[in-house]
């Protein structure tokens, strides 16, 4: 009935309006208005009608999963790996060192909630899967708490905790907690592997863990069973050099990595692999495997003499923290840093943002900023610590920089793309 007296205005408009000019445009935009108007009406008609069968469907398959799983253990052990940062690269690293002796499975790309990791479990798990590697995300209190109810872990990992959408949980201390609930759901037989560099891990890991702990290090925290000895950073063919220390048993790599973060990474690794078994050999040829994710410090082009690293995946503090002290390892070149600022960072994001000009002044050769609601308290920090105003650049628009940015770039630059830029802008 609506629909047949919206046509009825439509025939109504166009008779009475169409024999001047003005009063076809009138006649075709009321068309349009109309046209937006029942599109509108039939997204709430459909949404109230399939959100009651839409939920059925969802636990339907989230239970199926689950009677898999619980099917296929004790056989199958399932790694889990949460944290504010640095949960893909860890399960990547983690799933390539523990191929080497397994039959492995991985969670795809943003497969990170119940429903994602149920229907990747009911298509790609089977009885021949020895480890499941699964990144566990959380936007608030009981997330993961949901997931580890449907793969219960083996083994977790957790990377680290920070202000990362902040406006999601309401408060630190709820990211605290809901971090935590993967070392609560961890299996009695279990073990955990913490980040010993994290500030916030290591003070309230006492609240929530058990025996079975072990912390892994990018530096020489004292808590760690595993440390990173020397980092050495090559600049020639953008690798590290890495040497860790496991209660005195020292590991040399050389890796295609940017951020000395990975040696906690490969760290963390070590662990679990010794633990569920795997030789020396078999754990560093996993670790001569491997390759950067993909957006996440990633050298995308080294041509013409300008080294592009794309990070723009990496929207959270550590995370620029990192790509910071990857862009100051470039010591003889011109850095270039590139960013729109963070996003959900609620009520500390004029602090974490001016923290990241801070940070940024004593590295960066230029600075180029996106001008919107954040990026003014990078400029802020910028010029607290004395940075050039002229060395830092304002556009309006990512697409207005991305234009630019040719005829200021020069032969021997390094230039980082930080947090959230598409994949044709890099």
């Amino acid at each position: 009935m609506v629909i047949s007296s919206l046509a009825l205005l439509a025939q109504i408009s166009s008779a009475y309006l169409g024999s001047t000019i003005w009063g076809g445009w009138a006649a075709f935009l009321a068309f349009l208005y109309i046209l937006s108007f029942v599109y509108f009406v039939f997204l709430i008609i459909s949404t109230i009608l399939f959100t009651p069968i839409d939920y059925p469907i969802k636990q339907y398959l989230v239970s199926k999963a689950k009677r898999k799983i619980l099917r296929l253990q004790p056989k199958l052990k399932i790694v889990g790996t949460t944290g504010s940062y640095g949960k893909t690269t860890t399960k990547e690293v983690v799933a390539s060192v523990l191929s080497q002796g397994f039959k492995v499975l991985k969670t795809p790309e943003n497969f990170n909630t119940p429903l994602g990791i149920a229907r990747f479990i009911l298509k790609d798990v089977s009885d021949s899967t020895e480890v499941l590697v699964i990144e566990m995300g959380a936007y608030r209190r009981g997330d993961i708490k949901k997931l580890c109810a449907l793969t219960p872990p083996d083994v977790v990992i957790l990377t680290g905790i920070n202000e990362s959408h902040l406006e999601r949980f309401g408060s630190l201390e709820n990211t605290i907690e809901a971090k935590f609930e993967i070392v609560k759901a961890l299996k009695g037989s279990g073990f955990a592997v913490l980040n010993a560099d994290d500030n916030l891990v290591v003070k309230n890991y006492k609240r929530f863990c058990g025996e079975n702990l072990y912390f892994y290090s990018s530096s020489k925290h004292p808590l760690a069973s595993i440390y990173t000895e020397r980092v050495r950073f090559d600049p020639e063919n953008l690798r590290l050099e890495l040497v860790l220390n496991r209660d005195g048993d020292k590991y040399n790599f050389s890796v295609p990595f940017l951020g000395k973060y990975i040696a906690g990474t490969i760290g963390a690794a070590i662990i679990v692999a010794s633990k569920l078994g795997l030789s020396r050999a078999q754990i560093e040829k996993g670790i001569t495997q491997l390759r950067p994710s993909p957006h996440r410090l990633e050298v995308v082009s080294n041509k013409n003499k300008v080294v592009v690293i794309d990070d723009s995946y990496n929207g959270n503090p550590d995370g620029v923290r990192e790509a910071i002290n990857a862009l100051s390892q470039f010591k003889q070149s011109r850095r270039i840093y590139v960013t729109p600022g963070l996003v959900e960072m609620g009520s500390v994001s004029a602090k974490v943002h001016e923290r990241i000009g801070e940070e940024l002044a004593s590295v960066a050769s230029l600075v180029i900023l996106i001008r919107n609601s954040v990026t003014g308290h990078i400029a802020d920090g910028l010029k607290r610590q004395g940075f050039p105003v002229g060395d830092i650049m304002w556009f309006d628009t990512a697409r207005a920089a991305r234009a630019a940015l040719p005829n200021i770039v020069r032969a021997g630059d390094v230039i980082l793309f930080q947090n959230d830029w598409p994949e044709n802008y890099i």
